[in-house]
Formats: C-alpha cells, structure tokens, sequence
C-alpha cells in the first residue's frame, strides 16, 4: 500500500542564518533541498511525499505564529489586536542559538532582533571541559538532571543575560507580550 500527500511546508530558520551575508544561498540550498519528491518506507508501507513549496522564516517567527493561531490556523480577535497594534517580543532558547525578535504592528523591529550561538550546547560544553563525554552524554544527563551545573550555569546565565541586556535592557517593559520558548 502505497500513502501520497503533497504539503506545502514553513521551514524555520536560526536568525543569524538569514541576516548573514550568504543568507540568500542558504534559503535557496534549504528550499532545493526540501521541495519534490520525498520517499521512504515505514512499518512495510513505502510513503511518499511531495513539497510544493518552501516558505522560509526565523524560528522566532514561526513560535510567535503557534501562539498567535489556534489549531485551526485562526488568529483570535484579542490576538489580532496584540499583532496589529502592539510589540510582541520572541525570546527562544535552542540546543545551538538563543534568538530573540520582537514585532512591532506585525513588523520586525531590527533593533529589538538578535541571534547568537550560546544555546544549550554552549552550557553542555562549559560542563565537559576535558572533553570526556559527548555532547549527546551531556545532553542526556542535563535531561535526567544528573548533570552538575553549579559551575558552568552561572557562566552561561552571564552570557545569555548579557545578549538580553544589551538588545533590550530595561525596554522588555514596553513590550505587550514576552513569548519564551526553547528546543534546546
């Protein structure tokens, strides 16, 4: 038996990897990539998908639209007001970036926008600095709360204090809503 499906897909991309100078290359490459024919087989069913199209933005942005939208994909009238008139900051945590946006009347505000490579693994390396377990053991261990911290947490805590620190400082009151989300 044979599944066919055709989606049209919204891929999130880290915030510094569309300011960069090669950002339009590396949308093109991420959009070559991903669209056409996908095939692969699972639990003895070969699947098949195509991806007509790929629509590319910052993770931020995709994160601000999962709590703008409801499950249907509809923005609710309350939500509608917060986009439209007032500043919406984004502050994401992941395994590699932290990144941070904010929107201001459904626009980004450049000033308020930051992505830089102090995520998760930044910590997870701060803990293993002989090198002796992989980032993967780190990972696991910081995921069963096995992993001591008390060193390499307050280091971390600076640097990504620092970075909020100097794109917003105290401006975060203005802003009508902080929406914190994290992979990392």
């Amino acid at each position: 038996m044979t599944k066919q499906r055709t989606l049209n897909l919204f891929l999130g991309l880290p915030t510094a990897t569309l300011m960069g100078p090669d950002s339009n290359a590396t949308q093109k490459a991420a959009q070559s990539f991903m669209s056409g024919p996908h095939r692969w087989m699972a639990d003895d069913v070969e699947h098949h998908l195509e991806i007509g199209s790929v629509m590319i933005a910052s993770q931020p942005v995709g994160a601000m639209f999962d709590d703008l939208l409801t499950d249907k994909g509809e923005m609710p009238p309350d939500k509608k007001v917060l986009l439209k008139s007032k500043e919406i900051a984004i502050f994401s945590i992941g395994m590699n970036t932290v990144e941070m946006l904010v929107v201001a009347q459904g626009a980004p505000v450049e000033r308020f926008t930051a992505g830089e490579n102090i995520g998760v693994r930044r910590l997870l390396e701060l803990t293993n600095s002989s090198g002796l377990y992989s980032l993967a053991e780190r990972d696991d261990q910081l995921r069963a709360g096995t992993l001591d911290l008390s060193t390499a947490q307050p280091i971390w805590e600076r640097e990504v204090l620092g970075l909020i620190e100097q794109k917003w400082g105290t401006l975060f009151r203005r802003f009508a809503a902080i929406i914190v989300v994290g992979g990392g």
